[in-house]
């Protein structure tokens, strides 16, 4: 009588775990994983125009890039609470002016008449940068 107890009892582990199989892979089968496709990155450059705005405001400068045709004028409107001003780094000094301070309100234009990047922060805050990209 043990050995048939014993005998039952391992029949029904091996039932149970046959059926605890079984049903994993029936749920695993039933259920979907359907993994997110991020679209590809594009790369798209903003054609070159023959004039750009750049806003001053929060302490950045909004865009921080533009890209403009060789003898574009770029403009700078400072719309912050701040004074700010248009300092070029060092690799371009000579080439591009330095606004000097600009109050609120104010603003200060410049031609870049050669291609070129040039590079530029706030002169009070030098965190503030932005790059202007000129194209022949």
């Amino acid at each position: 009588m043990i050995g048939v107890i014993s005998m039952s009892n391992t029949n029904s582990c091996r039932m149970f775990f046959w059926f605890t199989v079984v049903m994993l892979l029936l749920v695993s089968g039933c259920t979907t994983q359907t993994q997110q496709q991020s679209p590809a990155p594009t790369t798209s450059t903003a054609p070159a125009s023959t004039s750009a705005n750049i806003t001053i405001k929060d302490f950045a400068f909004s865009p921080d890039l533009v890209t403009v045709k060789a003898g574009a004028t770029v403009t700078w409107t400072n719309e912050d609470s701040a004074p700010h001003s248009i300092k070029p780094e060092s690799e371009v000094s000579g080439v591009f002016d330095n606004s000097g301070t600009l109050g609120t309100g104010g603003s200060y234009s410049f031609v870049f008449a050669n291609p070129g990047t040039y590079e530029y922060s706030c002169g009070t805050h030098p965190t503030m940068k932005g790059k202007v990209v000129v194209v022949g």
